[in-house]
Formats: structure tokens, sequence, C-alpha cells
């Protein structure tokens, strides 16, 4: 059985303790102390960032319409950026929800 010194609050000696075997006498198994680190680290979070989604950034990425055949101008954007050609969208800052980090480990 492993011995640890006791101390007393003013940081003196005061005894020895022993320690069981079936507790503090094993090989530590790495990636559980690894999971375990990881898993409180990522509960202490704030979570509190905010960027924008696909839905809430300027522009559609799609093609307003086709290419060719429609007889109007070409646009290659659904907000066209130099001018705004196509009707533009008011831009929506959203409030910042808190993302939850925490990890479970079933055991």
């Amino acid at each position: 059985m492993p011995k640890v010194a006791l101390f007393n609050q003013t940081g003196s000696q005061v005894g020895d303790i022993e320690l069981a075997d079936s507790v503090f006498g094993i090989e530590p198994n790495t990636s559980v102390l690894h999971d375990a680190v990881v898993m409180q680290q990522a509960s202490l979070r704030q979570g509190t960032h905010k960027t924008k989604g696909r839905s809430e950034v300027r522009g559609g990425g799609r093609k307003p319409w086709r290419q060719k055949g429609t007889g109007r101008a070409r646009q290659g954007l659904s907000v066209h950026l130099n001018g705004l050609v196509v009707e533009s969208y008011s831009d929506q800052h959203l409030v910042a929800t808190a993302t939850n980090y925490r990890k479970r480990y079933v055991v």
C-alpha cells in the first residue's frame, strides 16, 4: 500500500496515510483521463460566440435567373454587390444564443 504524508493547515506534517491499492495502486488509463479532461474543459466553455449561418448571410448564392433566353441582363448573384441591380434584403443581426459544448460519456 502506498503511503502519503498528511499535513495540517499550517503546513507541518502530522502523520502518514496508507492509500488503498484498489484505487491508487493501478496503472492509469490515459485515454480515459484524456476524455475526462476534454469533458471538463468543454463544460467550462462559455459558448456565446456568434457567426452568421447560411440563411443569415447576404445573398443567396444562386443565380436569380438563367443566363440566356429571358431577355433580361445577366446576373450572377441574387444581390449584385456593385450596384444592387436586384432588390436588396436587409441584414439581420440575430442575438447570439449560448451553445452547449458539454459532453456525456456512458460508463
